[in-house]
């Protein structure tokens, strides 16, 4: 039975004013007239992996609703049409309240609203309690302090936004399961001793980290495979990171402080280094003790002119050297693995030897290689009618 008719309700679930659409929903909530809700959910997308849950297509009657997850999500959880749902993004929604989440007993992985007031007002987080598989979270730093204990001892892997206002990381001693943990526009956060105690983590990635100023606590970190360190610009002592054996995947950007990689010798596993916008780095020598390395990215680092050790690399599948100042790429010849080839703006590079002995090189990219020698064309000439495909010729 309807407590309201379609059209009025319409007109509460379409209002531009949020606190009127949540009225609307809360009145669909009551009703129990199965044809009124499957006329209403008419263009209903669900659409797990996108910006939101779900939309509706222009055909239907939510279609021009502002706030269409608030407006709808409470009802499709109570009717079952999200039971199945394993991921669901809510981080730009404006929905406030969590309660009707508890419905959703697939969900794996959840992004909370992150951006304010939605943040602010936020409520309902016990309702997480009853998503047994819910083990990926991302949410405001501001959010976490809501949390059970109990629910951050099951995570697996945690994302946390800053706002430029919270410096600290919060209390992760209860995250004993937490694999992955990534802290997002961190840019106040000062030190990273809150997490030295996670012996299971696995990734880690530090975006913006502005104002942390010492990479020593992460030295403790036994099982990390994977380090992401953006825009750190204040770290300068790297030898924390070159204790990390276990590592197989190391990227570092925008950081000036960085001249060389005396640091880097005892990462045995490193199967991938990416190095990108680090203007002060010069001195590559010490990457020759990187055995495992099969993908290298050293982009925008405008102060490498000497890529020549890079030849001991023997298992280098993937080399990228955008926007170096290289001249030379003579000891690309002796990288028999190598598949794939970028040099886009290496505008310093004059010699292009002949590369015919690199019978796996399937892609070669020269855009912007504005001071090639004609000899250096010719034998990119004849890598392309061998079958290599090379971009800006």
């Amino acid at each position: 039975m309807s407590i309201i008719s379609m059209e009025a309700l319409l007109e509460l679930l379409c209002s531009r004013d949020l606190s009127t659409v949540k009225e609307g929903s809360e009145i669909w909530l009551q009703s129990d007239d199965e044809d009124f809700t499957t006329s209403l959910l008419e263009g209903l997308v669900i659409t797990p992996d996108g910006d939101a849950p779900f939309y509706f297509e222009e055909s239907g009657p939510l279609s021009n609703a502002r706030w269409e997850v608030q407006a709808a999500f409470a009802k499709l959880v109570q009717i079952g049409r999200l039971s199945e749902i394993t991921t669901m993004n809510l981080s730009e929604s404006p929905l406030t309240d969590l309660s009707s989440i508890s419905g959703v007993s697939s969900l794996r992985t959840l992004s909370l609203p992150v951006n304010k007031p939605a943040v602010d007002e936020l409520s309902g987080y016990d309702a997480l309690m009853s998503c047994p598989k819910l083990a990926e979270l991302s949410l405001h730093r501001a959010s976490f302090d809501n949390l059970s204990a109990e629910l951050v001892r099951k995570l697996e892997s945690l994302t946390l936004y800053y706002d430029g206002k919270n410096s600290d990381i919060p209390d992760l001693s209860a995250a004993v399961s937490l694999t992955s943990l990534e802290l997002d526009e961190c840019d106040k956060v000062l030190s990273l001793e809150e997490i030295s105690h996670l012996q299971k983590l696995e990734s880690l990635t530090i975006f913006n980290g502005f104002s942390i100023g010492e990479l020593d606590p992460i030295s403790e970190l036994d099982s990390l495979k994977k380090l992401r360190l953006v825009a750190c610009s204040r770290c300068w002592d790297f030898g924390p990171v070159g204790d990390l054996v276990s590592l197989e995947w190391l990227s570092i950007s925008h950081n000036r402080s960085i001249e060389d990689l005396t640091w880097i010798g005892g990462l045995s596993n490193l199967a991938r280094l990416s190095i990108y916008e680090c203007t002060g780095l010069y001195d590559i020598d010490d990457i020759v003790e990187l055995t495992a390395l099969t993908r290298l990215e050293l982009n925008n680092c405008t102060n490498i002119t000497d890529g020549s050790p890079i030849a001991d690399l023997s298992g280098l599948q993937y080399l990228s050297l955008n926007r170096t100042n290289i001249d030379s790429i003579e000891f690309v010849q002796q990288l028999e693995q190598l598949e794939t080839l970028y040099l886009v703006d290496c505008t310093e590079l004059m010699d292009i030897p002949c590369l015919d002995g690199l019978r796996n090189l399937k892609i070669l990219n020269i855009y912007g290689c504005s001071s090639l020698t004609e000899e250096s064309i010719a034998n990119v000439k004849s890598l392309a009618e061998k079958g290599c495909s090379v971009r800006g010729l």
